[in-house]
């Protein structure tokens, strides 16, 4: 599942997974995504950190307090946040890896390995 609030990004970031043979579904907030974690079961969550009403920190806290089979999903953190110590600072606050913004192909893939194979 890829979760962000602008279409181009969701589509760029659709489009990249393709080339992994990997269809994903796609939601433009958080609340969108919570009813689709709630629908259906997602290998890997990518979250946008930046989103109107609920951001990705507030959407993943919800996720994670659905059951404890929401508390080990993987959910990878997109953002265009530079700013230094993000990563550990999301990490910290319980995403599981971080990709930023634009995405590196190469991170992608390590994060592919990691989460799904």
């Amino acid at each position: 599942l890829i979760v962000d609030d602008s279409k181009v990004n969701l589509g760029v970031a659709k489009g990249l997974l393709e080339e992994y043979s990997i269809n994903a579904d796609v939601a433009e907030s958080g609340m969108e995504a919570l009813k689709k974690v709630g629908r259906k079961h997602y290998d890997l969550i990518f979250m946008d950190h930046m989103m109107p009403e609920m951001d990705g920190v507030e959407t993943l806290d919800r996720i994670r307090n659905m059951g404890e089979e929401f508390k080990t999903l993987p959910v990878v953190l997109l953002t265009a946040n530079a700013v230094s110590g993000i990563k550990e600072q999301m990490i910290d606050r319980g995403f599981d890896d971080y990709l930023s913004k634009p995405i590196d192909v190469e991170q992608l893939q390590k994060i592919l390995k990691r989460y799904l194979m």
